[in-house]
C-alpha cells in the first residue's frame, strides 16, 4: 500500500487551523482532517502512477539515498 499524499486548495488552508483549533481531528495524522473537511465539503481522490518512499526513520532515508545517489 502507498502512502497517500493530500492536496488542500488554498480556499481550505484556513479550515486546517479550525479544525485543529476544535479538537476535531488528530494533528498528527493528517487523514482525520480529510474526514473532517469530508463532512463539510466534497472532497475528491486519485491515484497517482510512479513509486513513492515513505521516509520516516533513518533507515528509511538511508535506503532512498543508495537508491538515488548524488551526482
Amino acid at each position: 500500500m502507498l502512502p497517500p499524499f493530500y492536496y488542500c486548495c488554498a480556499r481550505d488552508l484556513p479550515l486546517v487551523a479550525q479544525a485543529a483549533d476544535s479538537g476535531a481531528c488528530d494533528t498528527d495524522a493528517p487523514g482525520s482532517f480529510v474526514a473532517w473537511l469530508a463532512r463539510r465539503r466534497p472532497v475528491y481522490a486519485m491515484e497517482m502512477a510512479g513509486q513513492r518512499y515513505d521516509i520516516g526513520d533513518r533507515e528509511s532515508y538511508a535506503l532512498v539515498q543508495k537508491l538515488f545517489p548524488r551526482t
